[in-house]
């Protein structure tokens, strides 16, 4: 049951790449028309990952817009700033929503996602062939 949860899980995620890099190529489209297929992108990435019931990794989530679900570039669609006070910290602002996304930059300061008590199971490809491989032999023996 496993084995078949961790597939499903892996097909989101190759199709939630995908569409990241769609997004990317988008953006490097002249005119008004690559910030709204970014944004149409934005919205199938976010609905994808909802669906599939799997998480975006934190440096591709704090790349997509909150507010309109554009690919946030540093001096294209976003300007990002450094505030000291009162706790040193990085303001991204959206550029076509004005929307405003601060991260921390505390010394010793670390995610939750990325600390090892949140890692509960890792699955790799080659253990779910390994895994039926596995079962398929038990099943002949019985």
């Amino acid at each position: 049951m496993s084995s078949k949860k961790s597939t499903q899980s892996s097909a989101t995620f190759q199709r939630m790449n995908y569409i990241y890099q769609l997004m990317n190529v988008s953006m490097m489209l002249k005119n008004n028309t690559g910030s709204l297929l970014s944004s149409n992108y934005g919205k199938l990435l976010l609905s994808i990952g909802r669906k599939g019931l799997s998480r975006m990794e934190p440096e591709i989530k704090r790349t997509i817009c909150k507010g309109c679900n554009v690919l946030l570039i540093p001096g294209e669609t976003a300007s990002v700033r450094l505030h000291k006070k009162p706790a040193s910290r990085i303001v991204w602002k959206c550029l076509k929503c004005s929307s405003i996304r601060r991260y921390n930059l505390r010394p010793g300061y670390e995610l939750w996602a990325e600390k090892d008590e949140a890692v509960i199971e890792t699955v790799s490809p080659s253990d779910n062939k390994e895994d039926k491989s596995k079962d398929k032999n038990s099943e002949k023996k019985a």
